[in-house]
């Protein structure tokens, strides 16, 4: 092709469709390109109250005056994202959140690039590879064939919103996780306002408890049979033959104030919090020994 002729080529900018043509007059060609592209930045960053703008104007301006939210750090950019989801929560009478144990880790934090672990570099980004996470149901989206189903980093969500004022019917347990252990249960019960450590200390007991009671079983059948062999002993020489059992611990309060309140992250990080309510050391119940030993 001579130097002098021209072609036409259709190239997309980012905006609408352009013929760029290859002549002498490229520069301004170029520069024409660039305008209307910045034009149609303009709309999406809403520069000048939606206005166009020239490409010297758009290039002038700093990061903060294209966008405001540049000058917020990624705290303050989420609790101003935590408030308008905490208000369509409140508005939405079919927008919930759960927390969730979930065995998939596909999932992405919706807070995107303001995602705590994606801020402090995490390999995994702002994919969610906890164990818990938050999830909101009846999530509104941008197109109408996203998910209606939101998921974040619990440590994410509670930066954004204050979980004890979802409480009780805009957060709530997962009921398709099984069983949640007792201080996420007593967590949610109180609104937060537990003391987790005298939970695990109440744990603890039970556990050694339990050990004793076993040892205390064993021993009391032992002498059982021994007597039962024996038909010389009365009742009241089995009876101060027999080992005692153990105390049985009681519970203390373990809930607290108002302005106490224990966060849900702190709880989850505990290394007894899988504990269920269904171990065989946290039953109240215990077998009828005397009675067996009787009916024997």
């Amino acid at each position: 092709m001579e130097r002098g002729e021209s072609s036409q080529r259709p190239v997309r900018l980012g905006g609408p469709l352009h013929v760029e043509r290859h002549n002498t007059s490229f520069t301004a060609s170029r520069k024409r390109h660039l305008e209307d592209d910045a034009q149609y930045l303009s709309k999406g960053a809403q520069l000048n109250h939606h206005a166009y703008c020239s490409i010297e104007e758009w290039l002038a301006k700093s990061d903060v005056e294209r966008d405001p939210r540049q000058a917020l750090s990624p705290l303050e950019r989420l609790a101003e994202d935590g408030e308008v989801l905490r208000q369509k929560l409140i508005a939405n009478s079919k927008m919930f959140a759960t927390l969730q144990a979930p065995r998939s880790t596909r999932a992405r934090c919706r807070a995107s690039d303001n995602c705590i672990y994606l801020q402090a570099l995490a390999p995994d980004g702002n994919v969610i590879t906890s164990e818990y996470r938050i999830c909101v149901h009846g999530a509104e989206n941008e197109a109408w064939f996203g998910s209606k189903k939101h998921y974040y980093h619990v440590v994410c969500f509670s930066t954004m919103i204050n979980l004890t004022d979802l409480l009780p019917s805009k957060f709530q347990m997962d009921n398709t996780c099984g069983r949640w252990g007792i201080m996420v249960e007593k967590w949610f019960e109180h609104q937060g306002r537990i003391n987790p450590y005298k939970i695990a200390s109440y744990i603890k007991k039970r556990q050694e408890y339990a050990e004793e009671y076993r040892s205390w079983v064993k021993d009391w059948r032992m002498l059982s049979k021994k007597q039962r062999r024996n038909r010389n002993v009365n009742k009241s020489q089995r009876a101060n033959r027999e080992p005692r059992p153990p105390v049985e611990p009681s519970p203390e309060d373990y809930t607290t104030n108002e302005e106490d309140v224990c966060a849900l992250v702190d709880i989850l990080k505990h290394s007894l919090v899988q504990i269920t309510a269904d171990a065989w050391w946290m039953r109240p119940d215990v077998p009828e020994i005397r009675a067996e030993g009787q009916a024997g």
